[in-house]
């Protein structure tokens, strides 16, 4: 239980002390060369990727080498070696990331381009690119920033730290696996080397000043020593350096006009409270007496309403029945004229049929007699479906005509 109680003070301490979370950051790229390439000429040379999902802050060690000094091994640092690290992005419907590592490869690469040649006989671009000299780099750097939010007065938001990748390089490009079962987005994910990192934070005299609800650019510049509680003037300590109790007494009175003021301030509030609460009750009683007068209009209206209804129920009746035998009629009506047109189109099919073996000459006596059968059979269907016609015609228009 030590630990987890540990941790429960951690996280509540606030100010200085407290612990920053993970999804307060933010990530920019930086180029100074490429700018128009990686992100459009609309857009600056700082780019935010809101589509960015996770980074990796920076990850080294440091090699060492064993020396034997008069049979005494000791370790001997000899260079750091900066580890890649991985950001995942989202893959958006505008293709943020896309364009972005398309731009980049197209920087270093002439790879990505469409191939429909043979075996090659000469060189063509094809394969890494050599950039000039100070524009090796697409990237300049990668900032990442990170957050915690209000200090402990809830007064400033400027205790943010800062790590910088400097001329970092892509080395891994992963696009995501497609699955006809899965829901969840898809993603891009990239290795970077970078040559150096530099991390930045505020200064702890800047956040010290913050904590106590100051400007940080200010406190710096102030020759007047101020506190919460209001100024005091330097001039009336120096007056007297070697006198103490003058200093306290300025100081005591100070406090009193400043407690007076305050105890001064609170009644006005607490009589505020009591006006605004009054009102209020005002209010409340006016939304009571307007809702009663609603519902009373409300009771009246369906009253009304109701009496409407008896009488016009004889005639809604009839009108409804009305209503019913034209829908019906109009179904019937659009019914038949399918089966009609149907009809019409094997008939249509059957006297081709007939006349293709005709036309063949197919001397065989039994497909033509089924063939001139099938054709008798579809210009009866043909003459029933007209009749069914005519009369659902005549229906719809009796239908149609009734008010």
């Amino acid at each position: 239980m030590a630990a987890l109680t540990d941790a429960m003070k951690w996280y509540n301490l606030g100010g200085l002390k407290a612990a920053r979370t993970k999804y307060h950051f933010k990530v920019e790229f930086f180029s100074s060369k490429y700018t128009a390439q990686l992100g459009g000429a609309d857009r600056p040379a700082r780019l935010i990727f809101d589509a960015l999902r996770t980074i990796e802050l920076p990850k080294y060690s440091i090699e060492t080498e064993v020396a034997n000094a008069y049979n005494v091994r000791q370790l001997i640092p000899t260079k750091i070696v900066f580890e890649p690290i991985s950001i995942s992005f989202t893959d958006t419907l505008d293709n943020r990331f896309q364009k972005f590592i398309k731009s980049y490869m197209n920087i270093i690469s002439g790879s990505f381009t469409k191939q429909t040649k043979g075996l090659r006989k000469e060189y063509d671009d094809f394969g890494l690119k050599l950039l000039d000299s100070g524009a090796d780099c697409p990237i300049d750097r990668i900032e990442i920033t990170r957050f915690y939010g209000a200090d402990q007065d809830r007064n400033s938001l400027s205790n943010k730290s800062k790590v910088t990748l400097w001329r970092p390089k892509i080395v891994d490009v992963q696009h995501d696996t497609l699955d006809y079962s899965a829901s969840e987005a898809i993603t891009w994910q990239i290795s970077l080397r970078y040559e150096s990192v530099t991390y930045e934070e505020e200064g702890e005299s800047n956040l010290q000043a913050s904590s106590r609800g100051e400007d940080p650019d200010q406190s710096a510049a102030k020759t007047t020593q101020e506190t919460d509680r209001g100024p005091v003037d330097p001039n009336a300590r120096n007056a007297d350096s070697g006198n103490d109790n003058s200093y306290n007494a300025l100081r005591e009175a100070q406090l009193a006009r400043e407690s007076q003021a305050a105890q001064a301030a609170s009644e006005e509030n607490r009589q505020a409270a009591q006006a605004a609460a009054a009102n209020q009750a005002a209010q409340a009683e006016e939304n009571r007496q307007a809702t009663e007068a609603a519902s009373a209009a409300a009771a009246q209206e369906a009253a009304k309403a109701r009496e409407e209804a008896k009488a016009v129920e004889p005639t809604t009746a009839v009108k409804q029945e009305s209503e019913s035998e034209y829908e019906s009629a109009l179904t019937a009506k659009r019914d038949t004229k399918y089966e009609l047109d149907s009809a019409n189109s094997r008939l249509n099919y059957a006297e081709g049929r007939l006349k293709q073996l005709e036309e063949r000459g197919d001397t065989s006596p039994e497909r033509l007699a089924q063939a001139r059968q099938r054709v008798t059979e579809a210009q009866a269907n043909l003459d029933s479906k007209k009749e069914a016609k005519a009369a659902a015609d005549q229906r719809w228009a009796k239908a149609n005509s009734i008010d």
